[in-house]
């Protein structure tokens, strides 16, 4: 995705906090604009009330940098496209009005995913996508780098419950989708059973956020790209 041509890319510390929010999936536009927004994304916000919020996504479509869309509803127009200042005002105010419809989600453009890529500059070799179904209790972890998956894995315990050592298999594959926007040429995925464990808390206390980060596992698990 690199090109040269591109001046050196700027933003504001709110427009980097919009575009950051959806590099690996869309999100409602809803979701940008209530209290608590630091316990919805466990990140600080963007700190913009409702009007500078309606300016600066208004900034980021007319930019082309975003665009919008409602991806679950065959009975909708599945396309995606920029949004006026009424239909984000409309797209913001979803969750409060309560509308029997799916909410309108918001995600990079492929011009947005470029100028992301240019700024973040990502390490894309400590990227891992994990495909875990809580449900069934199997985990799929993809990485580029084996050795950094490994890793990943020996910290992951702490987030997540032990895992026996030997007890995952490990593939390494061609081309495959990092996010909705990124393919990168090969990696390894470890495959493995986790057993049951109490599910962590939906809004976990500052007190455990703050003992994860520093036994390191959020820097494992979140840098893989310069600016948070």
């Amino acid at each position: 995705m690199d090109d040269l041509s591109l001046p050196e890319p700027r933003f504001t510390r709110a427009e980097y906090w919009l575009l950051e929010t959806v590099v690996r999936w869309s999100c409602p536009l809803a979701f940008l604009d209530r209290p608590g927004i630091e316990l919805e994304f466990n990140k600080r916000g963007h700190g913009l009330d409702h009007s500078a919020l309606i300016d600066t996504l208004e900034r980021l479509f007319a930019a082309g940098l975003i665009e919008a869309g409602v991806p679950f509803d065959d009975a909708l127009d599945p396309s995606w496209g920029p949004l006026d200042r009424d239909g984000i005002i409309d797209a913001l105010a979803e969750r409060v009005a309560r509308v029997h419809r799916p909410w309108t989600y918001y995600r990079l453009t492929s011009s947005g995913a470029l100028r992301w890529e240019a700024f973040a500059m990502p390490k894309w070799n400590r990227f891992v996508l994990d495909d875990t179904d809580w449900d069934s209790g199997m985990v799929r972890l993809t990485c580029m780098d084996r050795k950094w998956l490994e890793r990943y894995l020996d910290w992951s315990f702490i987030a997540e419950g032990p895992i026996e050592h030997g007890v995952a298999t490990y593939e390494e594959i061609g081309p495959w989708e990092a996010t909705y926007w990124k393919t990168l040429p090969h990696g390894w995925v470890a495959e493995f059973h986790r057993p049951p464990r109490e599910r962590i808390p939906e809004s976990p206390s500052a007190m455990v956020t703050e003992w994860l980060t520093r036994a390191g596992f959020c820097d494992i698990r979140d840098g893989w790209y310069r600016w948070r």
